[in-house]
C-alpha cells in the first residue's frame, strides 16, 4: 500500500478540508504536524513515503533531500509555487509535481493578511495587547490611515487586490512600475513612490 504524508499541517486542517475517503484502501495517510528540523530529519521521516502533500512551501525540497527519498513518486503543493522545491531534480528522478490553487480564495488570502499587518502596525495592536495583558493601559497613539497613501512596489495579481481593499477608504493608491498599474491607481516611479507612501 502506498504511503502519503501531509506535511506541515500545524493547525490540523488538511483532513477536514478535503474528502480523503477516496484514497481508503489505496494509501495510508499520515499527518506531520511539526516542522522537520533540517534535511537529515526530513530524509529520515519522509523516506518511506510515496506521496507528499505540501501545505504551501514550508518544507524545503532541495536536490540533496530528494535524492534521499527513494520511494517518492508524487508531490502536490497548495498554492501556485514552491520556491524551495528543486523542480528539475524532481523531474530527473521521475517525481510528478502538481500544484493546486484556488483562483478565488488563494488570491484573497495574501492581501487580507497584508491589510491585517498594515492595520496592526499602524495601530500598534500587538504591543498594546501585551500592554493590557501586563496590567497597563494604552501606551501609544497609533496612526490613522484615512487619507494616507498606499505605495506598492510592483503590481502583480496579488498586489492588485490590496488597493481594492484600501483606496475606497479615501486614500490614494500608487503603484510602480507604471506599466503594471491599472486604474484607479496612479503610476509613479520607485523613486517617487517611497517618500509618498
Amino acid at each position: 500500500m502506498k504511503r502519503l504524508a501531509i506535511l506541515d499541517d500545524y493547525l490540523h486542517l488538511a483532513l477536514r478540508s478535503a474528502d480523503w475517503s477516496v484514497l481508503e484502501g489505496q494509501c495510508r495517510i499520515d499527518v506531520i504536524d511539526r516542522k522537520l528540523e533540517g534535511p537529515d530529519e526530513a530524509a529520515a521521516v519522509l523516506a518511506p513515503y510515496h506521496i507528499l502533500c505540501h501545505l504551501r512551501e514550508r518544507t524545503p525540497m532541495p536536490r540533496a533531500l530528494l535524492e534521499r527519498l527513494p520511494n517518492l513518486e508524487f508531490m502536490t503543493v497548495t498554492g501556485k509555487a514552491h520556491r524551495t522545491l528543486d523542480l528539475r531534480a524532481a523531474t530527473e528522478r521521475g517525481i510528478v509535481v502538481s500544484h493546486v490553487s484556488s483562483a478565488v480564495h488563494g488570491s484573497n488570502a495574501t492581501p487580507e493578511l497584508a491589510w491585517g499587518l498594515i492595520l496592526a502596525t499602524a495601530r500598534h495592536i500587538a504591543y498594546e495587547d501585551r500592554s493590557v495583558r501586563e496590567g497597563a493601559w494604552q501606551r501609544t497613539a497609533g496612526m490613522l490611515l484615512d487619507g494616507k497613501t498606499l505605495g506598492l512596489l510592483g503590481l502583480g495579481r496579488v498586489r492588485q487586490a490590496c488597493p481594492r481593499r484600501a483606496v475606497p477608504r479615501s486614500g490614494t493608491g500608487f503603484a510602480a512600475p507604471p506599466e503594471r498599474a491599472a486604474p484607479p491607481h496612479r503610476s509613479r516611479t520607485v523613486q517617487d513612490l517611497n517618500p509618498r507612501s
